[in-house]
């Protein structure tokens, strides 16, 4: 049987789609040798899971010199120290190295050590349970605690060695993995990464650093970039090109930088509010980058220094940066080289990210924002029960790190009102799936169905076409409205053809949206939180409650919307229609219920700018 049909089959067995002995009952179709190559030795733990369950038995551990062999069934699979350590963060501060990463662990260990030596001393390490086993059908597979280790730096080079001792046998381990934000890497002999007079290497196997002066880190330079002009590509020439650049600059910097964004092809948020409140701070260099293609381009270009997105200026900006600041916390944010990033990966670590948010989190988003998926110096709260949220979930960011201030955006908003009712749902991740835009050099959100089949689309609809509310929103001289969701308004143009309703489209800014409707029809979106920021209430329609947050970015967190919300919870269209025509009998005004919610949430406004730029002045 071939390998699609392996993979089939563990695809299936990991969404429960068959039983643990239907599992077993198909591997033994493979021999052991297919099963080890179609999972990949960069799995092995996975490896073992998978061997057992054909073989319905546990693996086993047997000691030899300076190593453990891993067994299963009386096959040797692999020996202990082919168990990686991945190395997330690495940070030099002072006289003193820290090296924070995670450990790849077997359950089930009689004993179990994990080691550090610097020049074969044994250092202290502290550990922490980040919540990163790998589980498979409630068996882990493979634990991964988390180790952070300073080892005090001075004149003598040092050489950083890691051992697991598993059931009394200490084996070196022979293989360190670089994450996302670690600044060095083993791709190339020469690479390598300078941390003020520190150079830091690696020969996949340990971590090097010594000291060094000017001459030396020229050198190491020139080293790199003599393998990269080997390689002869196109995109390693123009790293040699860059770097060279950037260098020069360097010299001549005489400010920090500061890089301000919002979507790659997208102002009207946080980063641009907070971008216009900076041009009058000279003791700053600020740009702004975005897409040269999109609207927003030419009028971000009236505000300050605007550079096109992936552009030579945008890569030199992001290598000499001291902040990088976004209402966004995508890969191109800190990392716009994508498949070329280990040509620059000791550069664009260097800069403190601060992420001023879309909006104000209410659930639990710890999966996609915690600090080993994002690393922010500066992570922006607005309210006490968000600010709480992020130190209690497993965010794994301290109170330094966290900084409640409120969002730009909310320096700007004031109430014009209108007789405006705007619908303004989140969008639907399981409708939706990833693909590369070569022509953007982006990752993309596309529909994974029609769009215009789905229960999200007909349920909006069907909205849109009631009459009594058309009759009496007439009655009454209001105007509906709907604002989709950035990823969904390309899907939805059509969908209030033949209604009154008012399509807005990106030209309708968010802050437009605040400032002028009455009330706000939302199911999930976070934007709920400024509309209460202006004491204007929410009406939440969410008839898919019973399965939203089991396919989304986040799931349910501190906020609840029955006992929290700043505004009734509907089910259905006619409940709905019913809250809408009491609220346009009151004017629209919540009630003294949801205007306490408001008051309590919001104690501390305004200034948000400011003192988001205090904070970031303070810790860079």
């Amino acid at each position: 049987m071939g390998m699609d049909n392996l993979n089939e089959i563990i695809n299936e067995y990991e969404s429960s789609e068959i039983s643990t002995e239907r599992v077993s009952e198909l591997l033994s179709q493979y021999e052991d040798d297919q099963i080890i190559n179609g999972i990949g030795m960069a799995e092995m733990p996975k490896i073992i899971y998978y061997l057992g369950l054909k073989h319905n038995m546990p693996y086993e551990l047997t000691s030899c010199e300076s190593d453990v062999v891993i067994s299963v069934n009386n096959l040797n699979v692999a020996n202990i120290s082919y168990l990686p350590v991945y190395v997330h963060f690495i940070e030099v501060n002072n006289q003193e190295i820290e090296i924070e990463g995670s450990i790849s662990m077997l359950p089930h260990y009689t004993s179990y050590k994990f080691i550090v030596l610097a020049n074969d001393i044994e250092q202290e390490c502290k550990f922490s349970d980040c919540k990163m086993d790998q589980i498979i059908r409630d068996s882990i597979v493979e634990k991964r605690d988390v180790f952070k280790v300073k080892i005090h730096l001075d004149d003598t080079p040092v050489k950083i060695d890691f051992y697991n001792c598993v059931n009394d046998t200490v084996c070196k381990i022979n293989r360190l993995n670089f994450f996302r934000f670690a600044p060095i890497n083993d791709q190339f002999k020469s690479q390598y990464c300078t941390r003020g007079n520190y150079l830091i290497h690696t020969d996949s196997k340990s971590i090097y650093i010594e000291k060094i002066d000017d001459a030396q880190k020229e050198a190491k330079e020139q080293e790199f970039q003599a393998e990269l002009a080997s390689i002869n590509t196109e995109a390693s020439t123009k790293a040699i090109n860059l770097r060279k650049q950037y260098f020069q600059l360097l010299k001549k910097k005489d400010k920090p930088i500061w890089v301000v964004m919002d979507r790659p092809n997208r102002a009207d948020d946080n980063g641009e509010v907070f971008f216009r409140y900076i041009q009058s701070k000279k003791d700053i260099d600020s740009y702004f980058v975005i897409s040269e293609s999109c609207e927003d381009y030419e009028r971000i270009k009236k505000i300050g220094k605007t550079v096109p997105l992936y552009s030579d200026e945008h890569f030199i900006l992001v290598m000499l940066a001291d902040c990088i600041i976004s209402s966004q916390c995508n890969g191109v944010v800190e990392n716009p080289f994508w498949e070329n990033a280990e040509f620059y990966r000791d550069l664009y670590h260097q800069a403190k990210i601060i992420f001023l948010q879309h909006g104000v989190i209410k659930d639990d988003m710890s999966k996609t924002l915690n600090r080993f998926h994002t690393k922010f110096t500066g992570f922006i709260t607005s309210t006490f029960d968000e600010y709480n949220s992020i130190l209690e979930y497993p965010y794994y960011y301290d109170a330094s790190n966290v900084w409640l201030t409120g969002l730009p955006v909310m320096d700007t908003l004031k109430n014009r009102y209108s007789r405006l009712i705007v619908f303004a749902p989140t969008w639907r991740m399981n409708l939706m799936h990833q693909e590369w835009d070569a022509s953007k050099n982006e990752m993309k959100w596309v529909p994974s169905c029609d769009i215009k089949n789905t229960e999200y689309y007909l349920r909006l609809r069907s909205i849109f076409q009631n009459e009594k509310l058309r009759k009496y929103c007439k009655w009454h001289r209001y105007k509906l409205a709907f604002k989709p969701h950035p990823l969904m308004e390309e899907y939805m143009k059509d969908i209030v053809q033949g209604t009154d309703v008012i399509f807005l489209s990106n030209n309708y800014s968010y802050k437009n949206v605040l400032s002028k409707a009455k009330l706000l029809i939302s199911d999930y979106s976070s934007l709920q939180f400024e509309f209460a920021y202006l004491n204007k209430s929410t009406i939440y329609y969410q008839y898919d409650s019973n399965i939203f947050f089991n396919n989304h970015t986040y799931t349910r967190g501190y906020f609840d919307y029955d006992e929290n919300g700043f505004g009734p919870v509907v089910k259905n269209e006619e409940d709905l229609v019913e809250q809408i025509c009491k609220f346009i009998k009151r004017w629209c005004r919540p009630s003294s219920k949801y205007k306490e919610r408001i008051k309590a949430v919001y104690k501390d406004k305004g200034h948000a700018c400011e003192k988001i730029y205090e904070k970031i002045i303070n810790n860079i």
